[in-house]
């Protein structure tokens, strides 16, 4: 039998409704980066999503000299599962961040 990438794994410890679920002896949370921002103080989602961005570029720029991808434009390159959690992570702080701002905005 394979073994389970970690998204395969979240995605089953989510169907299950677990919080926590084990993944190469590690454990971790069940809960989205949509559910972690909503919880956030705007100073912690400030820098964490900064942090996100940060870990993103970084897998965007090492996925992009493996030798499977040298020559390939930026849309056919493949991105590790890491880079991809990485990117969905900043996503979603992002949007939760700009969720604040236009609902402060508006109270204004």
């Amino acid at each position: 039998m394979a073994k389970k990438t970690f998204r395969e794994s979240f995605k089953e410890a989510r169907s299950n409704k677990k919080k926590t679920f084990m993944w190469e002896g590690k454990s971790y949370s069940a809960e989205t980066a949509e559910e972690k921002a909503k919880k956030m103080s705007d100073k912690d989602l400030s820098s964490k999503s900064n942090k996100a961005y940060e870990d993103a570029e970084y897998g965007y720029m090492k996925d992009r000299t493996k030798d499977e991808n040298k020559g390939k434009d930026w849309e056919s390159i493949k991105y590790s599962d890491k880079t991809k959690s990485y990117a969905e992570i900043s996503k979603s702080y992002t949007k939760e961040k700009l969720k604040r701002r236009r609902k402060n905005y508006t109270k204004k």
